[in-house]
């Protein structure tokens, strides 16, 4: 009887770990893949993208200035959040920098920085995303589906920015 058991719980951990690996591998392909697409893309270097958003946005025609006002607002308290962010995001990454090549690094300061970076990373992401959504309340997009593709292009100018 035990060895019947012992035979069983082998089978299920042999096929935990067959369906395990093949999962990872799965993973890898499409991270792979992802990977790749992310390099195929090319970015065109712009001089500020503060300044690119803004001239954008004030030479529309099809922005009321209502619109204008308002998304000229939003860009400038996004733009210094995620200027601000970076900014700290930066200064993180120095000490951990400086913390890893310590001869005797302190594991806990390395836990404490790399968990900083991350969540400062996300609230960077956040302060952009949250940006998308009041642009899209602001411009109205199912109003005026006309302009999708000027709006298609502010929200990429905007989205350069974080």
């Amino acid at each position: 009887m035990k060895r019947n058991l012992t035979l069983l719980v082998m089978v299920f951990f042999i096929t935990s770990l067959v369906a395990s690996l093949s999962s990872c591998a799965q993973h890898q392909v499409a991270e792979q893949k992802v990977e790749k697409e992310i390099k195929e893309v090319t970015i065109n270097p712009s001089e500020s993208t503060a300044v690119t958003a803004r001239e954008f946005i004030m030479k529309s025609d099809k922005l009321t200035d209502s619109q204008k006002k308002k998304l000229l607002e939003l860009q400038e308290k996004t733009h210094a959040l995620s200027d601000a962010l970076k900014e700290e995001i930066e200064k993180t990454k120095i000490v951990l920098i400086q913390t890893v090549l310590e001869p005797k690094m302190n594991e806990r300061e390395f836990a404490i920085l790399k968990k900083k970076i991350s969540k400062l990373e996300k609230k960077r992401m956040e302060n952009g995303f949250n940006a998308i959504a009041d642009a899209r309340k602001i411009i109205e997009p199912r109003k005026n589906i006309q302009g999708r593709e000027f709006y298609q292009s502010l929200l990429h100018n905007h989205l350069q920015e974080f």
